[in-house]
């Protein structure tokens, strides 16, 4: 998938992982495609470029804080 077809990163702390992910199957129902790590990362892969090379090529970013806080 490229950058154009994601409306939407989903910034979260992975302790609220499970909230998240229904927020984005919600979204996905409604046409509007999220990028969510747990659908896009690649096991084994190099993460920490992935995220970034999303982060610059989305306009959109949605940050959750829930009761778990911001994260590492």
């Amino acid at each position: 998938m490229n950058c154009c077809q994601f409306h939407v990163f989903l910034c979260h702390n992975s302790e609220d992982k499970l909230q998240v992910r229904s927020i984005a199957k919600f979204l996905k129902k409604k046409e509007i495609r999220p990028w969510f790590d747990e659908w896009e990362l690649r096991p084994g892969g190099c993460w920490q470029q992935e995220l970034q090379k999303q982060i610059s090529q989305i306009d959109v970013a949605a940050v959750f804080v829930g009761s778990n806080g911001l994260g590492p």
